[in-house]
């Protein structure tokens, strides 16, 4: 009996820290798509989670060079939208751009992939509901 119980308050504990994840990673995604003025370009964040990527030029989001900048080219945030690449923002030549701004780019589009793998969970979720019915 105990060992259920543990198992069960183990489950309730990674359940909850999931929620906040995607709570807190929510409320900051909305915070840095207006921040850096993508609101500009797409009109709300719903929108902008149809897109099917986003990618980031300029600058890596690779582990093993995380944030190292590409030399002589230009950092914009690209989505790609229908099979097309739609400019989101543009924040000019990558050795001029300040590092914190590099970095809420990348937190920005670090988010936003988080958030697509959420919806993405939950859309399996669903569909694993309706073949256990």
């Amino acid at each position: 009996m105990t060992n259920n119980i543990e198992k069960l308050h183990k489950l309730v504990e990674n359940f909850v820290s999931y929620e906040k994840l995607r709570r807190e990673n929510s409320r900051k995604l909305r915070s840095l798509f207006q921040e850096l003025q993508i609101d500009q370009k797409v009109d709300n964040l719903d929108t902008l989670l149809s897109f099917s990527a986003i990618n980031v030029t300029g600058f890596s989001l690779q582990e093993d060079s995380f944030l190292a900048i590409h030399p002589k080219r230009y950092i914009q945030i690209i989505g790609i939208a229908n099979g097309k690449n739609v400019n989101l923002r543009y924040f000019g030549r990558s050795e001029q751009v300040d590092e914190h701004l590099r970095e809420k780019i990348a937190e920005f589009v670090l988010r936003w992939r988080l958030e697509k793998n959420f919806l993405g969970v939950d859309r399996y979720r669903n569909l694993l509901k309706r073949v256990e019915s």
